[in-house]
């Protein structure tokens, strides 16, 4: 492929019949080195207009004649040049100040949005496990209800071997009453040893079986004196676990009120620099 030569990028434009302007922007747009040996290919891209028609406005050869009035001015007006030049140094001042401001608000903005993602991620993380906890407080209140219950269910037996217990020894009392009276009734009676050993031995099994029945209420108080213990562990751990509930639960509605103060932040930054955006400020 044939490289053709040019001196200047003066005699580039004025081969191509484009302003120095033009040239410029075709062959950023290009990306093609103004470095003044070009390919064929290259000339026919810097010839081109589509690429740039694509870019801005359509009325390019408006603009370069315009572009063309411009060149010619200040070639002919050296302090024109000056004081374009002066201005065009002006307005990229501005421009790179302007570009500074609104980088600087982009990395604050993506701090933000860095701190309410890690705060978002914390509340999520202490929610689960909150619930986590709950459910494991749920059990253990369930477990401690069940415990409860067996408890109610003891004390009634105790109650009813109690009531047992009551009822025999007014038992017990009538029999020694009854047996007071038959003593006397039989004491004349010749048949009154037989019949006195046998209501003994009947009162012996009595006794053996009330002696029986107080063991076992003895046991049953023993359990009850246990379970009563158990319970006032258990109640002082859900009271513990409650405790703990209600603070995870603060400490979730902190975490909630400082991702909404964060969002309300995160939005009014948001706001102003469309608004600055908007108004080129």
């Amino acid at each position: 492929m044939t490289n053709i030569r040019f001196n200047s990028i003066k005699e580039l434009s004025d081969s191509l019949d484009v302003s120095r302007t033009t040239l410029y922007k075709r062959a950023k747009e290009q990306g093609i080195s103004l470095n003044g040996v070009y390919s064929e290919d290259d000339i026919k891209k810097l010839k081109s207009r589509q690429s740039y028609i694509n870019n801005v406005p359509i009325n390019e050869q408006k603009n370069e004649q315009i572009e063309h009035k411009i060149e010619h001015k200040i070639e002919h007006d050296p302090e024109e040049n000056v004081q374009l030049n002066k201005q065009i140094e002006h307005l990229n001042s501005l421009l790179e100040n302007q570009l500074r401001v609104k980088d600087e608000q982009i990395e604050k903005a993506n701090q933000t949005i860095s701190k309410t993602t890690k705060l978002l991620d914390q509340s999520q993380q202490l929610q689960l496990d909150l619930q986590t906890k709950l459910s494991h407080s749920e059990q253990e209140r369930l477990s401690l209800l069940s415990n409860a219950q067996q408890l109610t269910d003891t004390n009634a037996r105790v109650d009813e071997q109690e009531k047992t217990i009551a009822e025999l020894e007014s038992q017990i009392t009538n029999a020694q009453q009854q047996k007071e009276d038959l003593q006397e009734q039989l004491s004349s009676k010749s048949n009154y040893a037989s019949y006195l050993y046998e209501e003994n031995r009947d009162l012996e099994k009595d006794k053996t079986l009330l002696l029986e029945q107080q063991s076992e209420a003895n046991v049953a108080q023993q359990t009850i004196e246990q379970l009563q213990t158990e319970l006032e562990e258990t109640q002082t751990l859900v009271q513990e676990k409650d405790r703990q509930r209600q603070l995870l639960a603060d400490r979730s509605t902190s975490l909630s009120d400082k991702l909404t103060d964060t969002r309300k932040q995160l939005k009014d930054e948001q706001n102003k620099g469309f608004w600055k955006r908007l108004f080129g400020r």
